[in-house]
C-alpha cells in the first residue's frame, strides 16, 4: 500500500496546476498494478491553501479492481475513516462508493456488479461530477470532472485488471461476524447525515431459526430504529426496511435480504413467506403480495407455489 501512495502522489506532479487534465492510465512504477485516474483540482473554501483530489480505478498485486480517492493537503478529510462518494456522469447512471480508509490519504471501495453500467456511461460521457458526502459537521464537496480520455483509460484498466468474480464478491460483502454492529453503523451513519440521533426500540432485533438447521438466524427491523430528525427514514407505503442474516455452521452471518417488506413468517421446514407491497407482485399497492423462499446459507431461493 505504501508503494501505491508513493505512486499516486507522483501523479499529482503530472496534474500540478489549476486546469483539469484528461484521464490517464498505465502500469504503476514499482508496484504490480494498473490504474485509470483523473485529478480534479480545488482549493480550501475561504483560503488560498491548495488541496488536490484524485479519483481512480486500480488493481494492485493481483487484487480485485477497486475505486480510490487520494487527497493531498486536505486535513479535515484525513480525519475520516469512511465517507460516501458519488461519481455522476452527465446524463448517466450514478456510481456510488462507500469509501473506507486503506492507508494514509487513500480511501477505497470495491468495484461491484452494480457499477458495470455506470462504467459504460463514464466511457461515453464528456463530463461528470464527483460528490463527496462527508461528516455531518462538514460540508459536502463537489468537483467537476472531465471525461476526456476516459474511454481509453477505463477500458485499459479493466482489460489489465479484469472484473471481479461478482458472485464470490457478493457473498464476501454480505458476510459479517457481528451483523448487529454493521446494521447499527449503517443506521447511525444515515441518521448523522440527517443531523439526528438514533433511538432503538423494541423489535429492532429478532433471533429465530429460519431454515430449521438448529442455528439462530437474525432479522433486523430498521423501522424500530428512529432518527429524531427523520422518523420515517426507513418506512413508507411499501413497509419498512428489514434485513435477514442466516447463520452459517462456521459461525459467520450472511445477509440474504435487505429490502422493504411488511412481515416475514415461517412456512414449510426451511422456508419462509414474506409479505410485500402489491407492486412487488405486479398488483395494485393495496393488494396483498406474498412470496415464498427456501432459506439457503448464502441466499433466498424463490419457491413457485402455483
Amino acid at each position: 500500500m505504501q508503494r501505491l501512495i508513493v505512486f499516486l502522489g507522483a501523479l499529482f506532479a503530472m496534474f500540478a496546476g489549476p486546469a483539469q487534465a484528461d484521464w490517464v492510465s498505465g502500469k504503476g512504477q514499482g508496484i504490480e498494478g494498473y490504474y485509470a485516474t483523473e485529478c480534479p483540482m480545488n482549493h480550501h473554501k475561504g483560503t488560498g491553501d491548495p488541496f488536490s483530489v484524485c479519483f481512480s480505478l486500480s488493481c494492485e498485486g493481483g487484487d480485485e479492481l477497486v475505486a480510490n480517492i487520494y487527497v493531498e493537503k486536505w486535513d479535515a478529510l484525513s480525519q475520516l475513516d469512511r465517507f460516501e462518494v458519488l461519481m455522476i456522469p452527465d446524463g448517466g447512471r450514478v456510481g456510488q462508493f462507500d469509501m473506507t480508509l486503506r492507508d494514509e490519504r487513500v480511501w477505497s471501495a470495491p468495484f461491484e456488479f452494480r457499477h458495470v453500467d455506470w462504467l459504460e456511461d463514464m466511457k461515453r460521457g464528456s463530463a461528470a461530477t464527483l460528490s463527496m458526502m462527508l461528516a455531518p459537521d462538514q460540508e459536502d464537496r463537489k468537483f467537476p470532472v472531465t471525461l476526456r480520455g476516459s474511454t481509453k483509460a477505463l477500458t485499459y484498466v479493466v482489460e489489465q485488471c479484469g472484473l471481479p468474480d461478482f458472485a464470490a464478491q457478493s457473498v464476501r460483502l454480505r458476510t459479517f461476524d457481528d451483523p448487529e454492529a454493521a446494521v447499527r453503523d449503517e443506521i447511525e451513519r444515515d441518521c448523522h447525515r440527517q443531523r439526528g440521533t438514533v433511538t432503538y426500540h423494541e423489535g429492532f432485533r429478532t433471533d429465530r431459526d429460519l431454515n430449521d438447521d438448529g442455528l439462530m438466524d437474525v432479522e433486523f427491523n430498521y423501522g424500530a430504529a428512529v432518527c429524531d430528525t427523520a422518523p420515517s427514514y426507513y418506512c413508507g407505503s411499501a413497509g419498512c426496511t428489514g434485513a435477514l442474516f442466516v447463520s452459517h455452521p462456521d459461525g459467520r452471518k450472511i445477509r440474504v435480504l435487505r429490502t422493504n417488506y411488511f412481515e416475514v413468517t415461517k412456512g414449510e421446514p426451511g422456508a419462509i413467506q414474506i409479505s410485500y407491497h402489491g407492486s412487488a407482485c405486479g398488483k395494485a399497492g393495496v393488494e396483498p403480495c406474498f412470496k415464498h423462499y427456501q432459506v439457503d446459507y448464502f441466499d433466498l431461493m424463490p419457491i413457485d407455489l402455483d
